[in-house]
Parts: structure tokens; sequence; C-alpha cells
């Protein structure tokens, strides 16, 4: 039975059938229908997703971090291709002498997990940006009237920053034999992103006594990585978010490696990590109904508006941040895998009239608890709590239906037992009715 359904034979029934008591039930029968999901493991309820663990292209999976598919609301259970993976609570770990943080154990197939609270993002340091870390060339000096900067090894399809910062004569990758001008040319005292269209190498030919400074830096293959100075901005894609009587204003709980902060203030909301390091995890971010799009974008100081990123978005309807369970994994594994996350898919309020709930035999039930409710909103305690105890017993009976009527183990014993199959009578041996 739909919304509108239940919502007409409850109205009737209890005789309330103007619309702010329609309008009331509907509302009753949603938010009962929330407390009986939350309430069990519904197998109707139940989610499978598959998500790829890679250490190597995502950094939260290099720290053992795996985000789950917002389907999952919470974790029922979690295995390999060939294995399944255990829980285990996330202090169990600092409780006992467990060598599961130590650097020569902590790599492998994974056989256990813990839930992490789960956040919207993380963005982690990524040593690509500090300055110590630039790629320096291969040869850098003078080569008869030039100096010549080359860069061996470069990676095919990678994404580079380059800035040269005074005059140069050429700046050029060899494909095969031929020497290639990058196309479009670096632009004196600006960074130049461009992805390598080869292997390398790339050779930056400079005039002779040249004084300035070559600087190639490889960017991140996603927005999870940044450098040290970095902040994270919070904006609106519309301007009537940010100024006039419309100006909204936003409440985030974040963190960086050092402290957990919540901030409200208006748009734009920059977030700037006290320890300098660049790491910051979103929580959760609350707003009103907007005119457009919130914007979680990343800036690095460093590199300025080269490294500028999306990092999220939340839509004008939404009033809150995107909330993604988190896992670790241990020991973490250091090369790419499959993991399948059985989970629990997030509550789906009924707010459209044709919309049925996801629980199926949940009628009964339903009806009870709305009758109840809506006995309580006119006064009638009595009559009411008669309701109550009536949906108890009937959300008991279907609690049972699910082990009875779906897939499950049966196991049939006797009133007296089994028996003892090595010392039973040898006329009857193994043989129990």
């Amino acid at each position: 039975m739909n919304l509108a359904g239940l919502t007409n034979y409850v109205c009737t029934k209890s005789q309330l059938v103007e619309a702010d008591d329609q309008a009331a039930c509907a509302l009753f029968l949603s938010k009962r229908y929330e407390l009986i999901y939350n309430a069990y493991l519904w197998k109707d309820s139940l989610a499978i997703s598959e998500v790829l663990y890679d250490p190597v292209n995502n950094l939260d999976n290099a720290d053992g971090i795996l985000y789950l598919p917002q389907q999952v609301d919470r974790v029922v259970g979690l295995r390999t291709c060939d294995q399944s993976v255990k829980i285990a609570g996330l202090e169990h770990y600092f409780r006992i002498d467990y060598d599961a943080f130590n650097k020569w154990a902590m790599y492998g197939s994974p056989t256990e997990f813990s839930i992490l609270p789960p956040d919207w993002f993380e963005v982690r340091p990524s040593s690509n940006f500090a300055t110590s870390n630039t790629i320096a060339p291969s040869s850098y000096g003078p080569s008869g009237p030039v100096w010549i900067a080359e860069y061996q090894n470069l990676i095919a399809g990678q994404s580079y920053a380059l800035m040269i910062t005074a005059e140069y004569q050429r700046a050029y990758y060899y494909n095969g034999d031929n020497q290639v001008n990058l196309n479009p040319l670096p632009t004196v005292g600006s960074w130049l992103v461009f992805s390598m269209p080869s292997t390398g190498p790339l050779v930056i030919v400079c005039p002779s006594g040249y004084l300035g400074s070559v600087v190639l830096v490889k960017l991140p293959a996603t927005t999870q990585s940044t450098g040290p100075g970095a902040t994270l901005t919070i904006t609106s894609d519309n301007q009537a978010d940010i100024t006039g009587s419309g100006a909204v204003q936003i409440k985030v709980t974040w963190r960086d490696k050092t402290d957990r902060y919540t901030v409200t203030g208006g748009l734009p909301l920059t977030l700037t990590p006290v320890d300098g390091q660049g790491q910051i995890e979103v929580e959760s971010v609350f707003k009103p109904v907007t005119t457009g799009n919130l914007l979680a974008t990343v800036y690095n100081s460093y590199l300025g508006s080269v490294f500028s990123q999306q990092a999220g978005l939340i839509a004008p309807a939404v009033l809150r941040s995107p909330s993604y369970q988190r896992i670790r994994l241990f020991p973490k594994p250091s090369t790419q895998k499959y993991i399948w996350a059985l989970g629990k898919k997030p509550f789906t309020p009924l707010n459209f009239a044709s919309e049925e709930p996801g629980i199926r035999n949940l009628d009964n039930c339903l009806i009870a608890y709305a009758m109840g409710d809506m006995l309580e909103r006119s006064r009638q305690y009595g009559k009411a709590q008669g309701q109550y105890t009536e949906a108890t017993a009937l959300l008991s009976e279907l609690a049972k239906l699910e082990t009875i009527q779906a897939a499950n183990n049966s196991r049939f014993i006797p009133d007296s037992g089994y028996g003892d199959a090595f010392f039973a009578p040898s006329s009857n041996r193994g043989i129990w009715f």
C-alpha cells in the first residue's frame, strides 16, 4: 500500500479527514517508518557495493582508509574475492600488544577492519607539492651559448606544473627522435599546467648567463592531494548567496592534524589548517536552501591558482553535505584490490503520494502506529496506548517473518533432541526421526 492509501485508510478509520489531519497522518507514517527501518536489520534494506581499493592513486587507500559509497549507511560485512574480512573495534588495536601499526607488518591482504566515523571528504598532504621535492633537472647549466634544464623519465599522460621565472628560448619535449614545442608555451612568471604527451625528456633552453629559475612539479591524479599551506574555501556559484539580503550562513565541522573545529559564517568561508600541513577533513556542512550550488575548493598557496580544484558540491535544495561511511583495513593492501561491502542502505522518507515502504509486509504495523499517533494528537491517550500495544506486537511478528519467509538456514530439532550418533542403538544408528 502506498503513502496515499495508508493515509486515507488511517484518516477514514479514525474519522479525522480534514486536510490538516491528512498532512499530520502522512508525517506520522513517514516518521514511524523511519523508526521501524532503523530498529532492525531488514533484508530489504541490504545492498552490496563493489569498491576498488587503489593505494597507488588514492591517498585515502594508501593510508589504509576506504570510503564506501553513499548507499552504505551501516557496514554489515566485508570481504575480498578470496576471503572474508572480520570486524574488530578500533580500540582493540590500542589496548593490546598488537603489531598492526608496525611498519614491517602493516601491509598485506586485509584480514580485519574497523569502522571509522563517517565524513564528507579528506584532503591529505602530498610530497609532490613540497618545494623541497620539486623535480630537479637532470642537467642545468651552460651548454655552449645557452643554458639547458632537462627533465628525464617524465610519465606520459601525467600532469605537471611548470614555471620559468625569466626569459627563455625554447621549451620542448621529445616524441621519438623529434623535438616538439610545448603547446601552449609557458608564460614567464606564471604556472603552466600540461599533460606530458610522451615519456620525455622535457627540455628548457635558456640564454647564456640565465639568472632565473625553472620549477617543475608533478601534480596529483585526484583532488585529495594538496601541499603545505593549503586551504579549503566553501562558496556558492551564485552571487545572490554571497551578498545582499540573500547572504547565506553555513555551519562546518572539520579537523586538521591537531584539532577539531566547528565554524559558522557567511560565504565564502575559508578553512585554514593551524598546523600548516594541508590536511583537511570535513565532517559535515549544514546550509539552508540556496540559490546556487555550494562548492568546496582546495587551494594551494605554493602553486597559486594552478592548483585550485573542486573537492565537493552540495546542490541548492540539499541541506547538508553527503556523509560517507569509512573503514580502516588491517593490514592495508599495497596493491589494487576489489572490496565487497555488505551494508544497510540509508533511510528514504515517505514523502510522495505513490511511494511505498521499502520493507515488505509493513502495512499493518504502520497503520497501528499511525492510528495511535492520530488518537494521541486528538488527546485520546488511553485509546492511543492500546494502539501502540497492538503495533508493538505486530512489529515483533514482522521481525519473525523476516527469518521464516525469507532465505535463511533452517534446522529441524526433535522434541527429544537429535540423540547420540556414536552411542545410539545399532538398529537405528544414524537414522533419527
